[in-house]
């Protein structure tokens, strides 16, 4: 199940804050074994899923390279946003 949240970060190497909408999927313990005995599956690890980067009331996030996008997801998964 996914929720949209939105923060305030500062961006990397920049003087910039922003404020980022995104979508926060928990992901999912794995397990093991199966009741059964069969082979179980490997955990899902909660994911990130950037909507929208603003500054001043505009969407930057197409301008933003991929690395900077990509440490901005990052920076968002160091918080639990499943306790919020």
């Amino acid at each position: 199940m996914s929720k949209k949240h939105s923060t305030e970060i500062s961006l990397p190497e920049t003087d910039l804050t922003v404020k980022v909408v995104f979508f926060y999927y928990a992901g999912m313990p794995g397990k093991m074994y199966l009741r059964n005995g069969d082979p179980g599956y490997p955990a899902e690890p909660p994911v990130v899923e950037l909507d929208e980067v603003i500054v001043a009331g505009e969407d930057i996030m197409p301008a933003l390279s991929k690395p900077v996008l990509d440490r901005i997801e990052e920076m968002l998964l160091e918080t639990n946003w499943e306790a919020e």
